[in-house]
């Protein structure tokens, strides 16, 4: 970890030892039970108490300013920075900045945030089968925007990748995919770890192919009885499953095998989404061009 970085924490950690109780006492906040402030470089969060605290998480950010930074110039720099965190938290749903406070020695942000789940919680849930490529190809699409409107070419700000449930009138949850991109807005707690954009986005695709085929596994081992009914029902399912795990295992091979941009592999999630085109068939167009024939014969009929 580079020394100015560490530099810049212990900066935050003693504006927070100083002042951060009082910042919270003046915004009428209250940490949640066992919350502790989370040290970045330039900036430090707390979770709070919120009225929705099953759906979303209430952040309260404290960015302080560096004794040798002026005024001016620490607004602009923390409003491109808040104005960065909010663009990418209402591009994919996953929660809004809804308020900040920039004084002379700090500013002070308030953000809720939509809870979401790692693939490893024991509480997370795939995704319908049937949804999943399109929720990939939306995931795909916004970290290419994220990519091009930050120029965080190496995903230096990148934590982790979360899936949250976003509700519908009148239809279940719908689930999107997303990063944790807080150290936009507050800085790293440490070393960063690049990663490739095409990389992350081919190891996203490729968990899920391998939750979903652990999931064909699990329906295959299954007993299905004797009743028709059910046999049916599982031989969907399986089927289901298997074209799920083999568009998106094609869409990886063809990732290793093209490194091609992020647009392209949106294409080759829209084109797995899209059902096939399906052919006429041959005895429905013998009767169609029969059909043709009568009403060219009556007409013909019709005229003489």
């Amino acid at each position: 970890m580079k020394e100015t970085s560490r530099s810049n924490i212990k900066l935050t950690q003693r504006f927070i030892s100083e002042h951060g109780a009082g910042v919270l006492t003046r915004m009428g906040e209250a940490p949640i039970t066992g919350a502790q402030w989370h040290m970045s470089s330039h900036g430090a969060v707390i979770r709070v108490e919120g009225e929705h605290d099953d759906i979303f998480e209430r952040l309260i950010i404290v960015i302080p300013r560096p004794p040798d930074a002026q005024v001016e110039r620490f607004r602009e720099w923390v409003e491109a920075r808040i104005e960065h965190y909010g663009w990418y938290l209402e591009l994919t749903n996953t929660g809004r900045c809804v308020q900040s406070k920039i004084r002379g020695r700090c500013a002070v942000v308030t953000v809720m945030r939509r809870l979401g789940r790692s693939t490893a919680d024991p509480s997370f849930t795939l995704p319908p089968q049937d949804e999943i490529v399109g929720i990939l190809g939306a995931f795909i699409r916004n970290l290419e925007r994220y990519v091009e409107y930050l120029g965080d070419m190496d995903l230096r700000y990148v934590n982790a990748m979360r899936v949250y449930d976003v509700p519908r009138v009148n239809r279940s949850n719908q689930q999107v995919i997303g990063l944790d991109v807080l150290p936009t807005l507050i800085g790293l707690d440490g070393d960063s770890n690049p990663i490739h954009p095409l990389t992350l986005a081919r190891g996203i695709i490729g968990e899920f192919a391998e939750l979903y085929d652990q999931a064909r596994e699990g329906v295959g081992a299954q007993e299905s009885g004797f009743s028709p009914r059910k046999v049916r029902l599982k031989r969907r399912d399986l089927d289901s499953l298997d074209k799920t795990v083999n568009s998106l295992d094609q869409v990886c091979a063809n990732i290793d095998l093209h490194r091609p941009s992020l647009s392209t592999v949106n294409d080759w999630l829209v084109a797995a989404e899209s059902p096939p085109e399906r052919k006429p068939r041959k005895g429905s167009i013998a009767v169609t061009l029969v059909l043709i024939a009568m009403c060219v014969g009556l007409a013909f009929h019709l005229a003489r």
